[in-house]
């Protein structure tokens, strides 16, 4: 199998002054150098492992650690974007065409270098994945993603890819969070790679049970106490070496894997019952 990971969106950005508190787009540390280990051992190489090719791709803003950051990964191919102070949160047409560009940099590279990738994963700077994309299982006629909300993280099939980026672009002003429902209007299945009866969310404002597999890095790295800075330090296991992939824990057991034929489709709100719990501890 061929995996192609996109990369879009900043990959370094500090804020020793944030000005505007209620915006969290200027109240949060970015350094993708933290967290590309994470990717390395958690994604790139459990599916290298199994024998798959993995190539990367950039949309990347151009700033001191964009060199770096391209010479530690060597992306196959690579999109500067044009950064826009004025943008702020919440800005649905900004990400929604930051998911057109990213998966047509991929339609494009594939054309280009006449290639075709089975999977392609979207993905961001600023989280990282803290378990190995192996545990869970990938189907080839369905878009798999976190949780319904979750448009920072999902994976499409060589199948889906055109009908994603209509879908984007025909809803560029929706809000991304709701890009499943956006989905199900044109009959395309997606799947949840985390059991609806098993992963439960938390109400309370610290955000102690967030998903599993992906965290913002503004939840765990930032140095400053701020409102987006999530209560997630019960996976960390050494805190004195936070940014080695070793020294978090794995998947726990309240967290179930989906086998082939246990598959949860969010498109149509349907869960299964039937699955069993595994200990990635």
């Amino acid at each position: 199998m061929k995996y192609c990971i996109i990369f879009w969106g900043q990959n370094y950005k500090i804020n020793n002054n944030p000005v505007d508190k209620s915006d969290r787009s200027t109240f949060s540390d970015i350094d993708f150098s933290i967290l590309w280990n994470f990717y390395l051992k958690n994604i790139i190489k459990p599916l290298e492992e199994e024998g798959h090719k993995v190539d990367i791709l950039f949309n990347i803003y151009k700033n001191k650690k964009t060199e770096l950051h391209i010479d530690m990964v060597k992306p196959k191919s690579i999109c500067y974007l044009e950064y826009n102070c004025n943008i702020k949160s919440g800005n649905w047409h900004f990400i929604n065409t930051h998911n057109v560009r990213a998966l047509e940099h991929v339609n494009h590279y594939q054309k280009k270098n006449n290639i075709s990738y089975d999977y392609t994963i979207v993905t961001r700077f600023d989280i990282f994945p803290y378990d190995k994309i192996t545990d869970f299982y990938i189907p080839d006629d369905k878009v798999t993603t976190l949780f319904k909300q979750a448009d920072y993280f999902y994976i499409v099939p060589k199948i889906l890819l055109d009908d994603m980026i209509e879908m984007f672009k025909e809803n560029i002003h929706a809000k991304t969070h709701e890009y499943i429902l956006k989905l199900k209007d044109k009959n395309i299945s997606c799947q949840k790679a985390y059991s609806r009866n098993k992963l439960k969310f938390s109400t309370n404002e610290d955000h102690t049970n967030l998903p599993p597999f992906i965290i913002f890095s503004r939840n765990i790295f930032n140095i400053k106490n701020n409102n987006y800075k999530y209560n997630d330090i019960w996976r960390v296991k050494d805190f004195d070496n936070m940014e080695d992939p070793e020294s978090w824990r794995g998947m726990s057991k309240k967290y179930c894997r989906f086998s082939p034929n246990k598959c949860e489709n969010i498109s149509d709100g349907l869960a299964s019952d039937c699955t069993k719990d595994v200990d990635f501890s």
